[in-house]
């Protein structure tokens, strides 16, 4: 069995900085467990109350790549881990969406953000009430 990953990490970085690490990266699996607990009820109480759709969380956390034969049982742990993490924050993207849809459907002042969707394409003009009652009717 392969340790493609792994090898290339330690030779690239060293051993040591790589033990270093682990812990802190591995530690951020308690507040990510947090939120993935959190949005549900989030989405279980907000959600239902404004009749919006409940987002699955199974749409954003995948994990296809336990499936590849060529890495071994840690770099599958490790795979695992980042499909699990990233899952959650991308459903927690997805999630503050629409609530975003629904409470403030205003483009921002700035023309690009560092964090912006493409989902906003739709959201009425920054600085324009008239074009946010036409959202609001439209929608």
């Amino acid at each position: 069995m392969s340790t493609i990953i792994n090898t290339h990490n330690a030779q690239k970085r060293g051993r040591l900085q790589l033990w270093v690490s682990m812990p802190f990266i591995y530690a951020m699996i308690f507040p990510t467990l947090i939120l993935h607990a959190s949005l549900f009820l989030y989405q279980q109480t907000a959600f239902r109350l404004y009749g919006l759709d409940i987002i699955p969380a199974k749409k954003y956390i995948k994990d296809v790549r336990r499936f590849l034969a060529y890495l071994d049982f840690s770099e599958k742990i490790n795979c695992w881990y980042c499909s699990y993490v990233n899952g959650v924050f991308a459903w927690a993207v997805a999630i503050a969406h629409e609530t975003e849809k629904m409470w403030c459907p205003i483009k921002n002042a700035e023309e690009r953000m560092a964090f912006d969707l493409p989902q906003r394409a739709d959201y009425a003009e920054y600085n324009s009430a008239g074009s946010l009652q036409e959202y609001i009717n439209k929608h």
